[in-house]
């Protein structure tokens, strides 16, 4: 029996108050207790359990003895986890998770006593029903399935073809299905065979089959933020290489701030000859799933503050360890030999996940880009040391972005300076930093204000007058951050091609607001709308703008009972596909 002072004293509180009866059973900790302990804690018992059955999500009641310490209650055949609402001595209430097969309740204790019922609890599912089927399938490419309690899909059936669905891929409105080993005709048929419960709308309409064409657009969905560091943590971990002098924090370098309030970085000393050795690296803890990406990135803001850095991007699948470089060898270009170039601040990076592999430079197989991935950034120095034995690297924003997402044209980041503001009505204040609100990327944004409006007052404009060609973009988008603050606000963007002048606003409503918070307003510019303001030219959305400008107006922000206008925009860009 383990005999130190403390535990000793710590048992014999708890068996206390499990003896001095339920009122002050509220002052016992429930701390993890070991199977070494010889004193045998209170065994758990339940007599009933009620309803006995009932429907997935909802809460059942256990009734028993020795309850109150209860820690987990798994349910079903396969001993599925369900969430503990409350506990008392002779009572459990508990919500059921959403998928599992009838079976048997599993009770545990904090001390790590467990029961389990003789009697079966059988689950009753909800009809699911598909009510969007894609209107084409493109081969290699994800089936995306829309509806409703989708997450009980368990098969489906492809032109004569079965396909078990794996339940990682499934969520109550969606149902995405690989096809990345199936060789499809050039029409299917779709019909759901197994589900958990009734089927409704089983069998889809005859639907095309196309290749895959990975210059096409697509629809990006929202990213996921690995790492932004506005948590203040620091998730850096160092080697403890001898060779190699690390520091690593968050905001410690003497820079201009990336995106919000916080960023990473790392500075390091290198001994001569230590290009390969390992600094250090940050791991993502948690399983990326990639199931509805059509075309995974791993994107970044990225400033080496005048020295030379380098990271390397280490992923694992199925088992498997693959990887590779950012910046791969390229001869006669010592800057670009495994090491970053110098930065002009803070600039993009987006590379594709499936191009970081042993055939890039790298190591191991390409991964599946709908399947599910962890992800580590190893730093190394890589070449670096052939120039210098300092290094040093800044990030901000670590996302998995659906395609590059980076600027191609910065139009406006404010950091060099409020542009010139070509007044109209007149604003009663203008220029950087005037509208009382945090600022969100770098140290700059631009405010535009006016009390006592109208609606479609005029207040200026802010223009860049340098043409931009988008015929350099395949699919471009204009792209900001905008803040309200406590109002409403709207602005449109004018621009000429050839001889005439075309216009377009940033909202349908003619009016936006943001409760103070920086909201991204990322637009397809071949979607704009634009009207023919003056000329007789179509709008070409692969043509040359020949200026860009930006003209606040107050559109019905009056009609919407405000009296005030303001409004804060920040990082104004063109990208390739949506910025985020």
């Amino acid at each position: 029996m383990k005999t130190n002072k403390q535990a000793v004293k710590s048992t014999f509180l708890r068996w206390a108050c499990l003896c001095l009866g339920l009122l002050v059973l509220s002052n016992c900790q429930k701390d993890e207790f070991s199977e070494d302990y010889d004193i045998q804690w209170p065994l758990p018992e339940i007599t009933s359990f009620t309803p006995g059955n009932a429907m997935i999500g909802s809460q059942i009641m256990i009734s028993g003895t020795n309850l109150d310490f209860t820690k987990e209650v798994r349910v079903g055949a396969e001993g599925v986890m369900a969430t503990v609402d409350s506990a008392t001595f002779d009572m459990v209430m508990v919500t059921l998770p959403r998928v599992f097969t009838s079976g048997p309740i599993t009770l545990t204790t904090s001390f790590r006593r467990t029961t389990i019922t003789t009697e079966n609890f059988t689950p009753e599912y909800p009809a699911m029903e598909v009510t969007s089927w894609p209107s084409e399938i493109e081969r290699t490419q994800n089936i995306v399935l829309t509806g409703t309690n989708m997450d009980m899909l368990q098969e489906i059936e492809v032109s004569g073809m079965r396909l078990e669905v794996n339940p990682n891929n499934v969520t109550e409105d969606k149902a995405i299905i690989p096809t990345t080993d199936m060789d499809l005709p050039d029409e299917v048929t779709i019909t759901i065979t197994q589900a958990y419960g009734e089927i409704q709308n089983a069998t889809s309409p005859t639907i095309p089959v196309v290749d895959f064409d990975p210059n096409a657009n697509f629809t990006a969905i929202e990213p996921i933020i690995l790492f932004d560091f506005e948590d203040g943590n620091d998730p850096y971990t160092s080697f403890n290489d001898g060779n190699i002098t690390d520091q690593s924090g968050i905001n410690t370098a003497s820079i201009v701030r990336g995106r919000s309030q916080n960023y990473f970085t790392l500075t390091a000393e290198v001994n001569s000859g230590s290009n390969w050795n390992s600094m250090g690296e940050i791991a993502y803890g948690q399983d990326i799933n990639l199931q509805e990406f059509n075309d995974p990135h791993l994107t970044f803001m990225l400033n080496t503050n005048g020295q030379l850095g380098y990271f390397q991007v280490e992923l694992q699948q199925n088992g498997e360890d693959r990887g590779g470089h950012f910046v791969p060898a390229v001869s006669n270009n010592s800057e670009d030999n495994y090491t970053f170039p110098v930065t002009n601040g803070w600039e993009w990076r987006s590379v594709r996940l499936a191009d970081l592999n042993g055939s890039n430079g790298g190591w191991g197989e390409a991964i599946d880009p709908s399947g599910i991935i962890s992800l580590t950034l190893g730093f190394k120095q890589g070449n670096g040391g052939n120039t210098t034995t300092i290094y040093e690297v800044n990030l901000d924003q670590i996302m998995i972005t659906d395609g590059p997402s980076f600027p191609g044209v910065v139009i406006f980041d404010f950091e060099g300076g409020a542009p010139t503001f070509e007044a109209n009505s007149g604003a009663d204040e203008q220029g950087l930093n005037v509208g009382g609100v945090a600022s969100f990327s770098g140290d700059n944004y631009y405010s535009v204000k006016k009390a006592g409006i109208g609606t479609w007052d005029w207040t200026g404009a802010i223009a860049r007058y340098e043409a931009v060609d988008l015929g350099n973009f395949r699919n471009p988008y204009i792209n900001f951050w905008i803040n309200t603050n406590a109002t409403q606000a709207f602005m449109q963007i004018e621009t000429y091609q050839n001889t005439t002048q075309f216009g377009a606003g940033i909202s349908p409503d003619n009016h936006i607001q943001t409760n103070g918070e920086w909201v991204r307003v990322s637009l397809s510019i071949a979607d704009l709308g634009w009207a023919n303001w003056n000329g007789t030219d179509v709008f070409d959305p692969q043509g040359v703008l020949d200026y860009l400008k930006f003209g606040f107006t107050t559109g019905n922000v009056a009609d919407q009972g405000f009296t005030d206008y303001e409004i804060n925009i920040d990082e104004v860009t063109i990208s390739d596909g949506p910025m985020f």
